[in-house]
């Protein structure tokens, strides 16, 4: 496919062909390969992905006015913890040089902290905990019908499991005036039949109930803590309706103490597409435990009047894991913990008294976590993400040499690093790091820090003027607000000027000609808002399809990367099939290797599917489509860089109506797709695709044992799923959700309205017709009818159209790639800062030439990062500080 080459390190491209060339690369030799994994860079390595997860929480969440640390590229809160140990590095080789970290060991650090940065934001923590636990702390009983159990975090079922007979009614008993029958129903999510206990009166003044005892304490071991939060949950089924006046209920009693109603009830249960045979979910969240409770709780559930109720699958179990997120956990010092009453002991976790004692050492490590609770859920989304890491790897080891020999990728994100890391002698033979003895990089910094200062000091001082313009989320200049006209109104709408100067100068480093597609592009598509006020376009459903035309572009845009890379493929495929020799060594794994680990991911999402009820069929489409996604991110970021997120397709629940929806995916299938692209989609999730192939590029060019770069990368993987969650948890746990400056995090209950939508959808398609629930417009990938397939239809056509134009004339100005970003917030936010930078390198170009480019503007916008990395650093200390002066209002935002 013909195109443009990009020059390896300038940053400009010169007119070439793209066809992959024959691979040439030069080989490093394992005997000049620097160990990068070492134990004590293995020990640094857990220090700072620990010190990268508090400054994060610290940073985002304890700060009204912080952030966002870890949402740009490459993330300020991991380059800051690489400077903190540099320094530290540069201090102990004063007292001996032995102890000073090598850089292999430094690049192995680095890689860990790149790949945990997003997950300690909102490319996992900041958002997943809200998202598991939003629909039982809300009490919607319909959605957490269909929310697997391992997905979020409980205590076990204190009632026993599904009836299935008489043999099962115990320890339940059936009490009261009516009767009981048993009756043989479907079972839920299941193909076979369970026998469900039927409650049935027949007098107007019957009632009649099962009741289940549940004691406090079993040997020593305290159950039902008085004060603690429990959900209470069963399926119900009124057969036939209540008569007039009947109803059904649920009650508590503790010991023989006043019965207290937790439900009540006469609507009748209806079939729905998730319970077919007319079943419907009831429950209570949170039901505290009586603070008077001494022996034993009772549970009854009952029904009043005449009619019939039948009862399955009762739930009873301790929520305080989700519950305590938002209230906080209480400590109490051992010593002290037998002088509260019986009612004060709820969710308090007893401090040992010597904190230095293996009391103490288990105290600090549970860091406040309700442990036992969060292991099966962390368990379980663990092995979906560690299958998508697994696909993402082997995508990228196939596909490293072809963009870094055949397309000359310049990955500007390993341009930093490159700087940082690089090191020279002075004429004594001691190495020191070269960019700190550059003069343009100091400039650089010398330039950013006096604006970051000045940043600060209006922030606590109002009168110190400051650019409100560069700030992240607020002073923006909204261009609608400058026009009259209705048609420059519709095209300025959403539209905004700000220039963030630590996005602007890893922006510097990124091609011209890549920076102007992306601004370019990004003002042609506001065309669409124009047209359609103009022309009134707006009537046509979906117009202009701009969120689904972003999946369809970044589906396109692999489609056009495997084009790309035919002859590069065929070869590895020769390879594998040993018909033609390839060296391989120099990659992390084999290509035979990276193979099985796509294949490995592929097995994995099909078996996640299986055990979490969501179906190996909803689950390999979409976590598939999660692959596609990486797999062009990756190639996104070795082009553009991309300073930072929120770039991938935001709604990515539009792929799944394109393909079907709830017909398709069924109601669990689509609501845990709708938790996993909550998290996944929305923000960084996917840096942890790109920053593979980068780590794995800059490995070489540092000649790190390739194997030592991988074990980074797993261990970052590792850390952002383990410690990044311990550090929010810990946060949220010690102070309480509902105390921290920052809680929108926690409430992502708005997030399943989509959801509850297309399920309401359903019902009613389900109860007209339940052998029928396509119709054209959900059909899959109907172009014509189904809106969002139509979207998805027109962003690959229009991706391959520009890739198909980029190829065949040389002088076509736009690249694909500004297309494949002009939908997403990481236009509508940077777009002003690229066209800045893509103005300030063509004047650079115009003056220097390439030689200022790599001499000049290089190490003075390395200068500017690391003076924003410093300024957060700064502020953050000076924010502790005035934190004991009793200050909240603390300045602590990226520069």
């Amino acid at each position: 496919m013909a195109g443009r080459r990009h020059s390896s390190y300038t940053g400009e491209h010169t007119v070439s062909v793209t066809t992959p060339t024959t691979q040439t690369e030069a080989h490093v030799t394992p005997s000049r390969e620097q160990r990068g994994l070492t134990l004590r860079s293995f020990v640094v390595a857990i220090f700072a992905l620990l010190l990268l997860s508090i400054w994060v929480e610290y940073n985002e969440r304890f700060c009204f006015y912080g952030g966002p640390l870890t949402e740009n590229a490459p993330p300020i809160g991991a380059v800051g913890v690489v400077l903190i140990l540099v320094v530290i590095s540069s201090l102990l080789y004063l007292l001996r040089r032995p102890l000073r970290l090598a850089t292999a060991e430094l690049i192995f650090i680095f890689a860990a902290l790149l790949v945990a940065a997003p997950l300690c934001t909102q490319g996992m923590w900041t958002r997943i905990f809200g998202l598991m636990a939003s629909i039982p702390h809300n009490e919607d009983f319909k959605s957490y019908e269909s929310l697997p159990p391992m997905l979020w975090p409980h205590g076990g079922n204190m009632a026993p499991g599904p009836f299935n007979g008489e043999a099962t009614l115990e320890p339940f008993a059936q009490k009261g005036s009516g009767t009981l029958t048993w009756t043989s129903e479907p079972w839920p999510h299941k193909t076979k039949t369970q026998a469900c206990p039927s409650l049935i009166n027949t007098q107007p003044t019957d009632r009649t109930w099962l009741e289940l005892r549940l004691d406090k304490m079993v040997g020593t071991r305290t159950l039902l803590v008085p004060g603690e939060n429990f959900l209470f949950s069963c399926l119900v089924k009124t057969d036939g309706g209540l008569k007039p006046g009947s109803s059904y209920f649920v009650t508590m009693q503790a010991d023989n103490n006043a019965e207290h109603t937790v439900i009540l009830s006469s609507a009748p249960t209806n079939p729905s597409f998730a319970l077919r045979q007319g079943f419907q979910r009831i429950g209570k969240c949170p039901v505290q435990i009586p603070v008077t409770l001494d022996e034993a709780l009772i549970l009854r559930i009952g029904l009043i009047g005449p009619g019939k109720l039948t009862v399955q699958d009762v739930q009873f179990f301790n929520s305080q894991a989700v519950e305590g997120v938002y209230t906080g956990v209480k400590v109490r010092r051992a010593s002290k913990y037998e002088e509260l009453g019986p009612g004060e002991r709820d969710f308090t976790l007893r401090r040992p008294d010597n904190l230095f004692s293996f009391a103490g050492l288990a105290y600090v490590v549970q860091g406040y976590i309700p442990m036992q609770q969060w292991v099966m859920p962390m368990f379980a989304w663990t092995l979906i993400i560690g299958a998508l890491f697994l696909g993402f790897m082997g995508f990228n080891v196939l596909m490293r040499r072809q963009w870094v020999d055949s397309e000359r990728f310049t990955f500007p994100m390993n341009i930093l690093p490159r700087q940082l890391f690089a090191e020279e002698t002075d004429n004594k033979g001691r190495p020191y790091l070269a960019i700190f003895r550059n003069k343009v990089m100091w400039m650089g910094f010398g330039f950013m820090m006096v604006i970051a200062i000045i940043k600060g000091l209006h922030f606590y001082f109002p009168e110190v003027p400051a650019p409100s313009w560069s700030n992240m989320w607020s002073g923006a200049i909204r261009l609608e607000t400058y026009v009259t006209n209705p048609l420059m109104k519709a095209y300025f709408g959403d539209t905004s000027i700000s220039l963030v100067f630590s996005l602007f100068a890893i922006a510097l480093l990124v091609e011209t000609d890549i920076l102007f597609s992306i601004w370019a592009t990004f003002l042609l598509f506001k065309l669409t808002g124009l047209f359609g006020k103009a022309f009134n376009w707006n009537k046509f459903v979906g117009y202009p399809w701009e969120w689904t035309q972003a999946i369809g572009a970044f589906i396109g845009y692999a489609i056009v990367a495997l084009v790309a890379a035919r002859r590069h493929l065929a070869r590895i495929w020769a390879h594998l099939t040993g018909r033609e020799p390839l060296d391989d060594s120099g990659e992390i794994v084999s290509y035979r290797t990276a193979v099985l680990m796509i294949l490995g991911s592929l097995a994995l999402i099909i078996g996640w599917g299986v055990w979490t009820r969501m179906g190996w069929i909803a689950s390999l489409l979409f976590f598939s489509f999660m692959l596609v996604i990486g797999f062009t991110s990756s190639k996104v970021r070795a082009e553009a860089g991309m300073p930072f997120g929120y770039w991938v397709p935001y709604w990515s629940m539009s792929f799944v109506a394109a393909i079907g929806g709830m017909a398709v995916f069924g109601t669990t299938g689509m609501l845990v797709a709708t938790i996993a692209s909550g998290f996944m989609c929305v923000a960084c999730f996917f840096f942890i695709a790109p920053v593979q192939v980068e780590m794995m590029e800059l490995g070489r060019h540092f000649k790190v044992r390739a194997k030592d770069i991988g074990h980074g990368l797993w261990l970052g993987l590792l850390g952002g799923i383990f410690l990044g969650g311990f550090g929010l948890l810990c946060w949220a746990y010690g102070f309480g959700a509902d105390n921290l400056a920052t809680i929108w995090p926690y409430g992502q209950n708005w997030y399943f309205n989509p959801y509850r939508n297309a399920e309401m959808a359903i019902d009613r398609a389900f109860i007209a017709d339940p052998t029928n629930l396509l119709t054209p417009a959900t059909e899959p990938l109907n172009v014509v009818r189904n809106v969002e397939a139509k979207g998805v239809a027109i962003g690959v056509g229009v991706t391959g159209l520009l890739a198909l134009l980029r190829s065949l004339f040389m002088w076509f100005p736009l690249h694909p790639l500004g297309y494949v970003l002009a939908t997403s917030y990481f236009a509508r936010t940077v777009w002003f800062t690229c066209f800045v930078a893509w103005a300030v390198r063509v004047i650079v170009l115009r003056i220097g030439g390439a030689h200022s480019i790599r001499k000049g503007l290089i190490p003075f916008c390395v200068g500017m990062f690391l003076a924003c990395v410093t300024s957060m650093i700064l502020f953050d200390i000076i924010g502790l500080y005035l934190r004991t002066l009793g200050i909240t209002a603390l300045y602590s935002q990226i520069p």
